[in-house]
C-alpha cells in the first residue's frame, strides 16, 4: 500500500479522543464530571502539539515524560500514535505490541494495531486485533465501525477478483480510526449505586410486619372485651399505610411513565448536544447531588466551561432499562459522547424524580463495566 494511501487512512484521525483520566490514576470526582474531567498539563501539552501537527516536538516531550519514574501509560500510547502519523508503521506496531503486553486492558492499543495492520493490507491480522478489542468492550462504537469498514474493503476486493476486474489504483480506502484514547479508563466504580441496585429482602417483605402491627392493636386496649378486639377494623386500614414507607421498594413501571422518563432523558441529551445550557441545567432538580461538594453556581460554571466551548457536541442515548424504586425512577442506558476532540461510550445511570410537572435528574453516575 502506498504512502499516500496510508496517509488517507491515518491522517486526520490523530486524536479522536482526549483521555479523561490517566489509566493508573484514581478518579477524583463522581461520575458526572468523569466524562469531561481535565487531564494533567503534560498530557494536554502533548495532545495540543499533536493536533497542531508538531509531531517531532510531541515526540520529544513524550520521550521526556517516559524517562520519569512510573510514567503514565498514556504517554506510551501517544508515542505509538505519533510514530503512526509519521508513517513509521512498523515501529508503531512494535510500540503497540509492547504496550499490549504491559497494559493488557488498554483497549486503544488493540484497536490501533488493527488499524495499522489494515493499512498494510494485512486484513486477517487486522481483524484479529479488532476482535480482541470488541471482546474487551463490546459496546465501543469506533471499533465496530472499524471492523465494518475493514469487512467492506475485503468484500469489495473479493467481488472485484471474482469479476476479474482490475482494482483501481486509488480505491476508496476504509476509514479505520486510530484512537489516541477513550474515556473507558475513567469509569468510576461507585459503591452507592451498587448498594442501591442490590435487592433488599428485609424491606421488600414488610407486609408480614403489618400483621404484627395489627396484632398490637388489641393488646393496646386490654380492657375491651375479646370479641370486640378480634374483628378490629383497624387491621385493613393500617396495612396499606405501610407500603409508601418503603422508599427503596422496587415496583413495576407503567408504560406511560416509562415513555415520559425516556423522553426527558432524550431531551436532556439533545440540550447537551445543542450546547443549550439553560435547557441542560433545567433537566436537573434543584437538590441534584453535585460532585466534589460544589455549590449549584460553581457546578453550573464548571459544566458550562466544559460544554459550551466545544466546536461541536453529539450525545446519543440508547438501550434503555427502567425500574421504579420508591418515588424515583432509575434509568440505565448506553451513552455515546462525541466532540471535536473527545469520543467516549459507557453505561450510565440516572435517578429521576417528579419535579414541577416533569421528570428531573436527581443523581447521575457512570456504571462500571
Amino acid at each position: 500500500m502506498s504512502t499516500v494511501h496510508m496517509n488517507f487512512l491515518i491522517r486526520g484521525w490523530l486524536c479522536l479522543g482526549v483521555l479523561l483520566w490517566p489509566v493508573t490514576s484514581t478518579p477524583k470526582s463522581p461520575a458526572l464530571t468523569a466524562l469531561l474531567e481535565a487531564e494533567p498539563a503534560s498530557l494536554v501539552q502533548v495532545r495540543e502539539l499533536m493536533q497542531a501537527g508538531r509531531l517531532a516536538e510531541a515526540g520529544q516531550e513524550i520521550a521526556r515524560q517516559l524517562q520519569k519514574p512510573a510514567p503514565d501509560p498514556q504517554f506510551q500510547l501517544l508515542q505509538c500514535v505519533v510514530l503512526a502519523n509519521q508513517n513509521q508503521t512498523p515501529k508503531a506496531i512494535t510500540c503497540l505490541n509492547a504496550l499490549v503486553k504491559a497494559q493488557p486492558d488498554m483497549l486503544e492499543a488493540y484497536n490501533n494495531l488493527g488499524v495499522l495492520h489494515a493499512s498494510l493490507g494485512q486484513h486477517d491480522e487486522a481483524r484479529r486485533w479488532l476482535n480482541l478489542a470488541m471482546q474487551r468492550v463490546p459496546a465501543l462504537w469506533t471499533v465496530h465501525q472499524n471492523m465494518q469498514n475493514l469487512q467492506a474493503e475485503v468484500s469489495r476486493k473479493a467481488y472485484a477478483s471474482a469479476l476479474q476486474t482490475e482494482w483501481p489504483l486509488k480505491p476508496a480506502a476504509p476509514k479505520l480510526t486510530l484512537l489516541a484514547s477513550t474515556s473507558l479508563s475513567s469509569i468510576e466504580k461507585k459503591p452507592k449505586p451498587v448498594a442501591t441496585d442490590a435487592p433488599s429482602p428485609a424491606k421488600a417483605t414488610l407486609p408480614p410486619p403489618a400483621a404484627d402491627t395489627a396484632s398490637a392493636v388489641p393488646s393496646a386496649a386490654p380492657a375491651a372485651a375479646v370479641p370486640s378486639a378480634a374483628p378490629a377494623p383497624a387491621v385493613p386500614a393500617i396495612q396499606p399505610k405501610t407500603a409508601p414507607v418503603q422508599a427503596n421498594e422496587k415496583t413495576p413501571l407503567d408504560e406511560a411513565t416509562r415513555q415520559q422518563v425516556q423522553a426527558a432523558i432524550e431531551a436532556w441529551a439533545q440540550a447537551w448536544s445543542a450546547q443549550n445550557m439553560p435547557q441542560y441545567f433545567a433537566a436537573y432538580t434543584p437538590d441534584f447531588s453535585m460532585p466534589k461538594g460544589l455549590g449549584r453556581a460553581a457546578w453550573e460554571a464548571e459544566r458550562t466551561s466544559r460544554i459550551a466551548g466545544r466546536k461541536f457536541v453529539r450525545v446519543s442515548v440508547r438501550q434503555f432499562s427502567f425500574e421504579k424504586v420508591g418515588v424515583k425512577v432509575v434509568a440505565r442506558f448506553s451513552q455515546v459522547y462525541e466532540s471535536d476532540n473527545i469520543f467516549s461510550t459507557h453505561r450510565k445511570r440516572l435517578d429521576l424524580v417528579r419535579h414541577e410537572g416533569g421528570w428531573r435528574i436527581e443523581r447521575e453516575n457512570v456504571i462500571a463495566q
